[in-house]
């Protein structure tokens, strides 16, 4: 334990410092492996313990534990230390798998092995993911952890789909421009499903010696939900933009209008990497909204004006006349959100042309 400790501390670079992509991972995560096969032994054999207290199970394990009891007079149990070590260990394997996928996307790939290493990177990310929803599973209900490891699994998930969008966008000289903007629609709902669910969990979110952490992972969540409802939009003008100019204008103006949260206050001197992050991020986003004003400024003049108003609410009885009964396609519109708006009213669209062709 005290190796790993050392390990992770020396080889690993601090937060104030930048991603350094080529530190070995592959030792330390054999080494934490190992360590997760001593302590699950050691749970094995508490298992065959007798149910009395013995002194072994009562001994004291406060040197070793994370948080509190209900009662400070309880001492720590033998159950408890190895429930809080495995999921730490699995805790920190996951960060681990989560840095080699980073490392792996920094790595630009061969050109005939584009196809395997996007493969890599995503499964990475997904594994990532999946080892933080096991050490939520391990660790003890009382742990504070448990909110920000169910934001890390969703933000894998995200992450996991940007790789996928990134491949797909490669082959563009293969595919049609239609096949690749549907696909990536439904990536960026993917993507918005899973930042809905991370945020769930950030009013949870508490840290008994700093904010900080809270603020910067609110703001990543945020930020990326922003991020995939701009990447739908765009994807939804493409679909549009030749046949419906007038619907492709109602998504420019959504990616537009949108805008990031408040930045959060922290030292940046002390959270390098996150600033070089969230410079990013904010950059990306004024991409999307420069893109959109010029495929506006384009489309401005073969479509007519449509209000917000009227596409937000359709003739119901108009739809219903000219394409029957859809009960199942309005109830799309009970939410009142223009992000749920769009999104209904990109699906109704297309189930009402596919039916009238």
């Amino acid at each position: 334990r005290n190796k790993l400790a050392f390990k992770i501390d020396h080889e690993l670079p601090p937060t104030n410092q930048e991603h350094d992509d080529t530190v070995d991972l592959t030792c330390i995560e054999s080494d934490l492996q190992q360590y997760l096969h001593l302590v699950d032994g050691l749970n094995d054999v508490r298992a065959t313990l007798p149910r009395q207290n013995t002194p072994f199970q009562t001994w004291t394990w406060k040197h070793a534990c994370l948080n509190q009891p209900t009662d400070p007079t309880e001492p720590y149990s033998l159950e408890f230390y190895l429930d809080t070590e495995r999921g730490m260990v699995v805790f920190a394997m996951a960060c681990v798998c989560a840095l080699q996928a980073e490392q792996r996307s920094s790595v630009p790939p061969l050109d005939d092995d584009t196809s395997s290493s996007s493969t890599t990177v995503k499964d990475t990310w997904r594994r990532a993911a999946g080892l933080f929803h096991e050490a939520t599973a391990r660790l003890p209900p009382s742990s504070p952890l448990h909110p920000f490891l169910h934001i890390w699994v969703q933000l894998c998930v995200v992450h996991a789909h940007a790789v996928e969008m990134h491949h797909v966008q490669a082959g563009l000289d293969t595919t049609s421009h239609v096949q690749i903007a549907r696909y990536e629609s439904a990536l960026s709902r993917g993507g918005h499903s899973a930042c809905v669910a991370a945020q769930s969990f950030v009013a949870h979110m508490s840290s008994p010696t700093s904010t900080t952490t809270c603020q910067q992972m609110r703001w990543l969540v945020l930020v990326y939900k922003t991020l995939c409802k701009a990447s739908y939009c765009m994807s939804e003008v493409v679909l549009y933009e030749s046949k419906h100019p007038d619907i492709a204008l109602l998504f420019c103006d959504a990616v537009i209008k949108s805008k990031l949260p408040m930045p959060p206050q922290y030292p940046h001197r002390a959270c390098v990497y996150f600033t070089k992050l969230m410079q990013t991020l904010v950059a990306a986003h004024h991409d999307s909204v420069a893109h959109a004003m010029d495929i506006k400024s384009t489309l401005q003049g073969t479509a007519k004006s449509v209000s917000w108003t009227h596409a937000l609410r359709p003739d119901i009885p108009t739809i219903r006349r000219q394409h029957g009964q859809l009960p199942h396609y309005f109830a799309l519109f009970k939410s009142h959100q223009q992000w749920d708006h769009l999104l209904s009213i990109s699906i109704l669209t297309r189930r009402l042309l596919a039916e009238s062709e």
